[in-house]
């Protein structure tokens, strides 16, 4: 099945407009002095199916609530047009729940003192950095100032950067919380506005916002809103021969746990990076030789930090590990050696090569499931403190262990595994078990889902990510077309086209609905790069790194209930919740050193591709923009 460019934007909107993200719209300046000026918000509901709402909140000058969340509702495919000046407030926000809507912000001058106009687009980001543009047609514009608002919480200092013509000229300016500061470029800084370039406002936190204010008397208006999008995290490069094998926020810190090849050596390290400029804050690698990265979670109060892979110290045995992470400077709290690996270079079946899933709770325990050596499921319970092994347990071979979770809500781990059937020589069932924090023992289930194809082709099911959402587990399955028995396992053809696949589970007693959508199919190679994250108050997404049969290309997939999105030309590996993503990818893919391992069976020669690895903090409609 193929879709069109077209189609594809037609899906991911329609999905979107009916979709609640809770966002919020930043009103920098509404003028109140006199009636010379009307300040409109202007709203228009693009979902033609149905009304959608939204909130309004009004300041006063010294910050405090004027209007407190008033709400107002749009008929689908109408407009509303609300007057602001009235409402007495000198800045405001909107919070809306649906992203068919769309927020202008529209200024008239009095007909008898000249009646211009101007409009824009709302922002709907705070930021650290915010520039103020200033235009080059001065003949015809008589003044020119800003409004610069801070929609925090709390007050902010920013460091004022005045470019002219001349040089450029640096001062500071306090901003009280949910206050803005209004006046004219020369009037502020001493300046003429026909001298002035750019003025930048560069604080500590994202928390501001605002436009530049100019015209000819008023007759002609020119507003132009900030460069919000230009600030906050920067997409960072961070070191060529290396990949981001796990990604998460912990600690206001965000761990990037890197794997490296350097000098024909390949070890693990742990990058820190700050989240407001994307700047490295800590790299630590002397806890991580001969350690190989796999992955990292966070519990879900992002404050635990847990790191997992193989350990390679030993010449003879290769061990699954699994560590706490200080997020302060990278260094292992505790590292603990659990069930022996197969080899790096070799593998029980396609599926087992480092298998392994990890997940906490981040106050007791830490528990991992892993394929070990000889092809048998085993779980383990690890103290999150000590990094002592509290219970473990082996299970029936054939069981691949793919996805782990904590529900905060239950207290429960949720286990799914995907199960080979030796009658049918697939992979076509799922078993799905739960268990509380601190006992391996619990109850489960098992789905098959052969009854979802209706060919003859042997298919092969893999789980390859989950996130809960209202209390529904949403997963992700690849199912690859074209596999076939050998020695027993299934092989997959992943050079053949793979079908995406979005099923839910609910995660109260974890029995497994029928329920299931066929996404699309998509030809190419798709390894473990591949994530579920929840957006929005019912929405759950599913980030695909997919690279095609030309090496050099690299795809990345967002799938939703309604169909196929490309994104970004990148190879995604990890990503957070609460609506923000980071993303991390290979920029480019060429031959790059060789090296040559022993393992247990024998000498492998290998050449790495030099990958520069880049980091991105990215939301959903973000991802969307431009299609």
């Amino acid at each position: 099945m193929k879709f069109s460019k077209k189609m594809l934007v037609l899906a991911g909107y329609l999905l979107l407009a009916a979709t609640v993200f809770g966002r919020t719209y930043y009103i920098p300046h509404i003028h109140t002095a006199n009636d010379s000026w009307e300040t409109y918000l202007i709203v228009d509901n693009f979902y033609d199916c149905g009304p959608q709402g939204f909130h309004l909140t009004l300041y006063s000058a010294d910050g405090s609530v004027l209007v407190d969340r008033r709400y107002y509702e749009v008929a689908g495919g109408q407009s509303l047009v609300v007057s602001l000046r009235p409402l007495n407030g000198v800045a405001g926000e909107v919070e809306c729940g649906s992203n068919s809507m769309r927020f202008r912000l529209g200024y008239v001058a009095k007909d008898s003192t000249g009646g211009g106009t101007a409009e824009f687009d709302l922002p709907s980001k705070l930021s650290d950095t915010v520039v103020f543009s200033t235009s080059n047609y001065y003949n015809q514009l008589t003044w020119s100032g800003f409004a610069v608002f801070n929609g925090s919480d709390s007050d902010v200092t920013a460091n004022v950067t005045i470019m002219t013509v001349n040089g450029k000229a640096a001062t500071q300016l306090t901003i009280p919380a949910k206050e803005k500061v209004v006046n004219y470029f020369d009037a502020q800084f001493g300046v003429a506005f026909s001298d002035i370039t750019g003025v930048i406002f560069s604080a500590d936190a994202n928390a501001l916002t605002g436009i530049t204010i100019s015209g000819n008397e008023n007759e002609k208006l020119l507003f132009t809103a900030t460069g919000a999008d230009r600030s906050g995290w920067k997409v960072r490069n961070h070191v060529s021969y290396s990949w981001v094998n796990g990604l998460g926020l912990a600690s206001n810190t965000v761990l990037a746990f890197c794997f490296r090849m350097e000098n024909s050596t390949r070890w693990a390290y742990m990058k820190g990076i700050t989240p407001l400029d994307g700047s490295v804050c800590f790299e630590e690698s002397d806890s991580y030789t001969n350690l190989f990265p796999v992955g990292l979670v966070t519990d879900f109060s992002n404050s635990v930090a847990i790191a997992y892979g193989l350990d390679l110290s030993d010449s003879t045995h290769t061990y699954f590990f699994v560590a706490r992470v200080n997020p302060d400077d990278g260094t292992l709290l505790w590292k603990t050696n659990l069930a022996e690996s197969v080899d790096l270079n070799t593998f029980v079946d396609n599926r087992a090569k480092q298998r392994i899933c990890v997940a906490t709770n981040g106050s007791s325990t830490v528990q991992a499931n892993m394929r070990n050596k000889d092809g048998f499921m085993t779980r383990a319970l690890i103290d999150v403190n000590t990094g002592v092994i509290k219970s473990a347990s082996q299970t029936a071979e054939d069981l691949i262990p793919t996805t782990l979770i904590f529900d905060s809500v239950t207290g429960n781990y949720l286990n799914i595994y995907s199960q080979y059937d030796s009658a049918s020589y697939k992979y076509s069932k799922v078993t799905f078990y739960k268990n509380n924090a601190n006992s391996l023992t619990g109850v489960g289930s098992t789905a098959d889902l052969s009854y979802i194809f209706a060919d003859a082709i042997t298919h092969d099911v893999l789980v390859y990510g989950g996130a809960i959402l209202n209390g529904t587990v949403h997963l992700l399955y690849k199912v690859s077309i074209g596999s076939w028995p050998s020695y027993g396992k299934v092989i997959p053809m992943d050079a053949h086209p793979a079908q995406f696949i979005i099923g839910t589970v609910p995660a109260n007693n974890f029995w497994p609905r029928t329920t299931t959508l066929i996404v699309t199919n998509e030809t190419g190679l798709m390894g473990d790069a591949v994530n579920v994250v929840s957006y929005g108050l019912n929405t759950a997404y599913a980030f695909c790194g997919d690279v095609s049969s030309d090496d050099s290309t690299f795809r990345t997939h967002l799938i939703s209930y309604s169909g196929l999105v490309r994104t970004l030309p990148i190879n995604v590996r990890s990503a957070s919740d609460n609506g923000v993503f980071l993303i991390a990818y290979e920029q480019e893919k060429r031959e790059g050193p060789e090296f040559t391992m022993k393992g247990r069976r024998g000498f492998t020669k290998d050449i790495f591709p030099n990958a520069n690895t880049w980091i991105e903090e990215v939301t959903l409609p973000d991802l969307l923009y431009g299609y």
